[in-house]
């Protein structure tokens, strides 16, 4: 948002995709509340975590559904309603140029397989050596999960949210960097808890305190940002303010909080 309006002063979104993942997210801070203010058996832990990451799950799925099916309903709605002479006259090079042949589905599938299978190698390899060189700065393992790792691993999704945001697409840039944060709160966490209570490993949603108050102050200012509808810098600035606040209370965050 930030490098974005430096470019284009004035940068939009679109707010409806972006208040709809927002709402996905608080949906999905609720769904870590509660297996972490009440004090339960180790147990009730896991069965409760199990039960919360069905419905997390069910959610997700429910929201892609939603966006592939409602989401291009209510384009095509808002296309058909538009007033054809504000249209631009088209241009008879244009169906030519659209027709170019790109990359067959078998095509796409496979390069996309290929790429997800990689980026598995890669973190496995990048996490074997963030570990020893986090404790030989003397991080601690919170700090390097939540930040370090995190910021490493999304390199790639973050250098593509601010080249799509200098090309005058925010939408995409938001889609890219909260769809993501929604895919790993609804989809690789519930997924998690499945493959832990299939193989016999511990696994839950309990979150300390600490990153139960960074979740709920991130989603706090991202509703507030989502509801605007424009970019400014300044707000783009601030986004990045909470981002090393939440830094700095991470890093000196002792164990168990």
């Amino acid at each position: 948002m930030f490098l974005g309006v430096l470019k284009h002063p004035a940068l939009s979104f679109d707010t409806r995709m972006a208040r709809i993942n927002t709402n996905l997210l608080m949906l999905a801070l609720f769904g870590l509340i509660v297996p972490a203010v009440f004090n339960f058996s180790a147990a009730t832990e896991r069965e409760l975590s199990l039960e919360v990451s069905v419905v997390l799950f069910l959610v997700y799925v429910a929201s892609v559904v939603y966006t592939l099916v409602s989401g291009r309903s209510a384009v095509a709605e808002a296309g058909a309603a538009a007033d054809p002479s504000a249209l631009p006259a088209a241009d008879p090079t244009a169906g030519a140029e659209a027709e170019e042949p790109g990359w067959s589905r078998n095509k796409a599938l496979g390069v996309l397989a290929a790429v997800a299978i990689g980026l598995a190698v890669m973190s496995e390899i990048l996490t074997d050596a963030v570990e020893p060189a986090a404790r030989s700065l003397g991080l601690t393992p919170l700090f390097a999960g939540v930040f370090l790792l995190a910021l490493v691993g999304n390199a790639a999704d973050l250098f593509g949210a601010v080249r799509f945001a200098r090309q005058d697409q925010l939408s995409i840039s938001i889609g890219i960097t909260v769809g993501s944060s929604t895919q790993m709160i609804l989809l690789v966490a519930p997924l998690l808890v499945f493959f832990g209570y299939a193989f016999g490993q511990p696994m839950n949603l309990l979150f300390s305190k600490f990153e139960l108050v960074a979740l709920v102050m991130a989603i706090a200012i991202l509703q507030g940002a989502a509801n605007t509808g424009f970019a400014f810098w300044l707000g783009g600035l601030m986004l990045m303010a909470i981002y090393f606040i939440l830094g700095f209370g991470f890093y000196f965050a002792p164990p168990g909080h």
